[in-house]
């Protein structure tokens, strides 16, 4: 049995993890025959990327929580019929909610983020009020936030972020074509952190005040665009870091070039779960991660990486000091991390697990 039709919902213009999630799952479902459809800002790349998959795709932008323009082109959508609603961030869960009342399809949310939902009564209302509205965690995590926050257990469920391979591709090229484009030594070791650049969630800042406690002959790459650029680059310059830190800008997947990093740093002051670590595990890149959020689902210390406390520039720079120096540790962890991935957080595995969603709360099995 296929679901008649099933309406994603997402207020991002941005291309970042969230928006990358929907996409897998979008076409994973749409690969199985599930009549997919999205909802997005027509200005963002999730709506393009979607829509030349051939998904119809429905313009909506969401300004805010009370957007009720937002509300009113969502609710003329449903009265086409959906059989779930399928809501991927907060401004989308709360105009779905506004919106379907006690007559929509079921509301499926997922939660992406490591904070708590604040207390207001607004969010406490569309967390806590009742109804058919599952919510769903990328972590073990985040779900225990939501349950500590008062939500019932019944309405929770954990389901992981995946990742997929990379294509095959020639790691000599790669590092040739970055290396002249940043002016990087080719024979040193490169260490990568990905990432919008903001020192209070990423972390950029603490693993810049312990990059200079390692061998001058690598070099750190900061991939990614973001608020805090010239604090970082302010940082750099008094910490006398030079050409040793490279800032490169956005690029366009990202994780297409991990394969040309020696090893990635997560050095997140929160994260949710870590989607970035996924990538490099299936690319068979090592991984030195703060051990915060849901991160340590998928780094288990001294087997598919290394965890640090978060916020330690100095046990960070030993972590990746340690991971630099032993060519071999850094393949053991490499290969158990990509058996790990290719297992347990695959797109596949995601889908499987949200039909199982879907089936469950339209109370219908496989074949009905």
């Amino acid at each position: 049995m296929n679901f008649s039709r099933i309406l994603h919902l997402d207020s991002g213009v941005a291309w970042r993890g969230g928006q990358r999630q929907v996409f897998l799952l979008i076409r994973e479902q749409r690969r199985r025959g599930f009549n997919v459809e999205l909802a997005a800002p027509p200005d963002g790349r999730l709506f393009a990327l979607a829509a030349e998959l051939g998904v119809t795709c429905h313009p909506l932008s969401i300004a805010n929580v009370f957007d009720r323009s937002a509300r009113k082109k969502l609710s003329a959508l449903l009265s086409g019929g959906f059989d779930i609603l399928h809501a991927h961030d907060g401004h989308s869960h709360a105009v779905a909610l506004a919106t379907i009342g006690d007559s929509g399809p079921p509301l499926v949310v997922t939660r992406r983020v490591a904070f708590p939902p604040r207390r207001d009564p607004l969010t406490r209302r569309r967390f806590l009020s009742p109804g058919p509205t599952r919510l769903v965690g990328v972590s073990e995590f985040i779900t225990r936030r939501m349950a500590e926050y008062g939500v019932p257990e019944d309405r929770l469920t954990t389901i992981h972020s995946a990742a997929e391979p990379p294509p095959p591709v020639d790691r000599t090229a790669v590092r040739k074509k970055l290396a002249a484009g940043y002016d990087l030594p080719a024979d040193a070791l490169w260490v990568g952190v990905i990432g919008a650049l903001s020192l209070r969630d990423k972390g950029q800042g603490v693993i810049a005040e312990g990059w200079g406690a390692l061998d001058e002959r690598h070099r750190l790459l900061l991939i990614g665009e973001g608020p805090d650029r010239r604090r970082i680059e302010r940082k750099i310059r008094r910490l006398g870091l030079g050409e040793r830190v490279v800032l490169t800008g956005f690029i366009p997947e990202a994780e297409r070039v991990l394969p040309a990093l020696d090893l990635l740093a997560v050095p997140s002051l929160s994260e949710g779960l870590g989607g970035v670590i996924i990538d490099a595990f299936l690319a068979g890149v090592p991984v030195v991660a703060s051990d915060v959020g849901g991160v340590p689902e998928l780094v288990r210390d001294g087997e598919t990486g290394l965890l640090v406390p978060p916020g330690d520039p100095t046990a960070l720079a030993a972590a990746l000091g340690r991971m630099l120096a032993d060519d071999d540790l850094r393949r053991r962890c490499a290969e158990k991390a990509r058996l790990l991935a290719g297992d347990e957080f695959c797109v596949p595995r995601m889908a499987d697990r949200y039909e199982s969603l879907y089936r469950t709360i339209l109370d219908r099995a496989p074949g009905d």
